[in-house]
């Protein structure tokens, strides 16, 4: 698949992934102007920089080695789609080097740690720009936000009639929403127990709880609302 460019060309007029960043962006432009939105995923393509739908100065694309990407999917059983999504990676490392996109190659010396200095030093004009959360509320607003929307995307997903699994069951990260600058816990919750918890958090004074719905689970997160305590999780 990978040496054959008639594969390739029908892959890319076939391929519908390649028509959903024009969409994507539409979309975005419906959203309010704060707080900042990042967009990602191999859906947005360089080309959209030269057609004057996303700004040049704010875009960046991850380009990585074929090693580093087996490495990902193995890692992670997905096996079955290291050669359909490294056709995906070769159309968008093709239209960075034709169109002059900022681009960031990532081989297995680049860890996440410096992948993500790396794109915050180039965006760091639009971060100190603007607009950001800067009180505790609005943090905490921001991450519940956040959290939400990967509980929409999830039922959305489980919603197809070709997928498997349902939201008892269908784990996903999430942020931990005590709003401390400092803190980047991740807590790995199922989407059910997630969203109850959040209608439980709703009407709390003192404490945010999100626990684990399995049985064998270690984690717990909790949050002093009034306080400024670190999360740390529980044994």
């Amino acid at each position: 698949m990978r040496g054959s460019l008639g594969t390739r060309r029908e892959f890319s007029r076939l391929n519908l992934d390649f028509e959903r960043g024009p969409m994507i962006l539409d979309d975005l432009r419906r959203l309010p102007p704060a707080p900042l939105v990042i967009a990602d995923g191999s859906t947005v393509l360089p080309e959209l920089v030269v057609q004057g739908r996303a700004e040049r100065d704010r875009a960046v694309w991850l380009l990585p080695t074929f090693e580093r990407h087996r490495a990902f999917h193995e890692k992670r059983g997905m096996a079955h789609l290291i050669e359909y999504r490294w056709l995906v990676a070769e159309e968008i490392a093709r239209q960075a080097a034709e169109f002059g996109v900022n681009v960031l190659h990532v081989d297995n010396t680049v860890g996440i740690d410096e992948a993500f200095a790396a794109v915050e030093k180039l965006f760091a004009d639009a971060l100190a720009e603007g607009p950001r959360a800067e009180t505790l509320e609005e943090r905490r607003a921001l991450l519940r936000y956040a959290n939400e929307e990967v509980v929409t995307q999830a039922r959305g997903y489980l919603a197809r009639p070709w997928t498997t699994g349902d939201e008892a069951t269908f784990v996903r990260d999430f942020l931990c929403e005590c709003g401390d600058p400092e803190c980047t816990e991740v807590v790995e919750l199922a989407v059910a127990t997630t969203h109850r918890a959040s209608q439980r958090t709703a009407d709390a004074s003192s404490l945010r709880r999100i626990t684990r719905s399995s049985p064998a689970a270690r984690w717990s997160c909790w949050k002093p609302v009034a306080r400024g305590a670190s999360c740390t999780p529980r044994g």
